[in-house]
């Protein structure tokens, strides 16, 4: 599960936003994933996130 909040950006509502995320780095159990947004039309970083986790878990997808 992810969550995103995007509060900072009210006053950037018109603007359209690129949304990447991937996974950066896995090795064994653990895994790292990167999320970055950026303003499309400046390609502007707007903001980023990281998330690592470990176990091994099964895919709910």
């Amino acid at each position: 599960m992810v969550d995103v909040c995007f509060a900072p950006l009210v006053e950037r509502l018109q603007d359209e936003l690129e949304i990447t995320a991937g996974v950066s780095a896995r090795r064994g159990g653990c895994a790292a994933t990167i999320v970055l947004v950026k303003s499309k039309a400046t390609a502007e970083l707007i903001a980023d996130g990281r998330h690592s986790s470990s176990g091994k878990h099964n895919s709910k997808m």
